[in-house]
């Protein structure tokens, strides 16, 4: 019988008790951030439009770290079979909707600041300002119905592992794989995960950018102001 060398053990454990650390670390702070904003929901009634993307967010990132985080540790530290077919189609889903979710909600939290920091100098920018606190429900809808629909493939395609090699266009994540059964499946849905997440990201750049020129223009203009 082969003994794995003591090096590789050393790696493994490293990494498992990494993998745990930051699993553990993420969990906790997400969930206090939930606890945080419940309080203040219970206590005032009501959440700034801001306040109610953060907890989103940390809820998405709470989902994550628990569909990804969790059985990526197990599965480091030796533990096999863990979920049957259905279990996995469930994880995996749960999971790429939440590391959408994620994304989108950054891009969210980033736009609405843009919004909320700019120059009320044009009507539209002005009833745009105004109409932030009912916008905040329906752009939460229509990400979920977003990201459901690019996601779809995840579930449909997911399987728990099997004995010998892994069939090609298959993504191996340990506790279950992601099997597009041939090129143009991977293709496509890797070319609409991909879409969404450059769309996001562009739009959270171009945002961010913009907060920055503002801050930029503020501070000249207190500095010109000062002399």
């Amino acid at each position: 019988m082969a003994h794995r060398p003591v090096s590789m053990d050393l790696c493994i454990t490293i990494k498992g008790v990494s993998f745990l650390l930051q699993t553990g670390l993420g969990v906790l702070g997400n969930l206090l951030v939930l606890m945080a904003y419940c309080h203040i929901a219970c206590a005032e009634s009501r959440l700034q439009p801001v306040d109610r993307i953060l907890a989103h967010l940390a809820f998405a990132n709470l989902v994550l770290l628990l569909t990804r985080g969790v059985p990526q540790t197990m599965t480091v530290f030796g533990l096999r079979h863990l979920l049957d077919d259905p279990g996995c189609k469930l994880l995996i889903y749960a999971y790429r909707i939440s590391r959408a979710l994620s994304v989108c909600l950054t891009c969210m939290l980033s736009v609405f600041q843009a919004v909320a920091t700019a120059p009320a100098a044009r009507p539209f920018l002005l009833r745009l300002k105004v109409s932030l606190p009912q916008r905040v429900a329906p752009t939460f809808v229509a990400l979920w119905l977003l990201n459901m629909l690019v996601c779809i493939a995840a579930p449909l395609c997911s399987v728990a592992p099997r004995n010998g090699t892994v069939p090609a266009f298959t993504l191996n994540l340990g506790f279950c794989h992601v099997d597009f059964h041939n090129g143009l499946s991977y293709v496509i849905n890797g070319a609409a995960v991909s879409g969404r997440d450059f769309t996001f990201v562009g739009l959270m750049l171009g945002s961010s950018g913009y907060i920055l020129v503002l801050l930029h223009k503020h501070s000249k203009q207190r500095s010109v102001h000062s002399l």
